[in-house]
């Protein structure tokens, strides 16, 4: 039954993801941005049409399909753990990696392109060029807690 509650988590992951990009492509004003926290942070949409950062751009099927065989090597990662004892904050960390990477193909294969949309500005300035979304927030955190989780373990 656990094993169920950590894809329900991924599928969830991927859903939220889904929904708060549809709320951006809705409003207009997103195209030319919105300063939240005090500036620290910018609501911006971008269609980006490459890897982070905009690399690669016109190269969308190999770079929808480097990512469906990375999202697919994740996902049997995350699958074979679930059947192993403990591990829980592996298992989470998974379910955020493979959620935000479902999420962020999804809009490759379906649109040719990932919503972008949170803009951080930080005081070194070199961060502030890149635009994120959630799925991308979750794909760093998945990161983390795998990253925790064997540091636990070890």
């Amino acid at each position: 039954m656990k094993k169920l509650v950590f894809i329900q988590l991924a599928l969830g992951l991927f859903q939220i993801g889904q929904a708060v990009r549809s709320e951006v492509e809705q409003h207009p004003e997103m195209e030319k941005g919105i300063d939240v926290c005090g500036g620290k942070i910018r609501l911006e949409r971008l269609h980006n049409k490459g890897t982070a950062g905009g690399k690669m751009e016109g190269h969308m099927p190999a770079i929808a399909g480097t990512s469906g065989l990375i999202t697919v090597g994740c996902a049997a990662c995350f699958l074979r753990l679930l059947w192993k004892e403990d591990r829980d904050i592996q298992k989470t960390g998974f379910a955020f990696l493979v959620g935000g990477a479902l999420s962020n193909l999804y809009e490759r294969c379906k649109k040719g392109y990932v919503v972008d949309y949170l803009r951080f500005r930080l005081p070194n300035g070199k961060f502030g060029r890149l635009v994120f979304n959630l799925a991308d927030l979750f794909i760093f955190a998945g990161a983390l807690m795998i990253s925790i989780g064997q540091k636990e373990r070890v």
